[in-house]
């Protein structure tokens, strides 16, 4: 997985190492220490921000997860960013 992350564009790298260590600044996590910070998508607005939510709940970057799985021959839905990795590595 390491090799995976770390051979890609450096700015793209860094966003998938902290997505798959739940690193992501997401609405969710600054609420923990924000207690009065709105905590609602701003791509879909009907449910919390949180990483898992971003990238694989939100109707509004389902869409576009969808299209850019569609034109790399991923065939499945994808449901986790551990899978997509999976898969991306046996690609490779």
């Amino acid at each position: 997985k390491r090799a995976l992350i770390w051979s890609n564009v450096p700015k793209h790298s860094i966003i998938a190492w902290m997505a798959l260590n739940s690193g992501l600044l997401t609405a969710d996590r600054v609420s923990r220490f924000y207690p009065n910070t709105v905590t609602l998508c701003g791509l879909c607005m009907l449910e919390d921000e949180s990483a898992e939510h971003l990238c694989f709940q939100c109707s509004y970057a389902g869409l576009i997860l969808a299209q850019l799985c569609s034109k790399c021959g991923y065939d499945q839905p994808a449901t986790n960013l551990h899978d997509v990795c999976r898969w991306i590595q046996i690609k490779m």
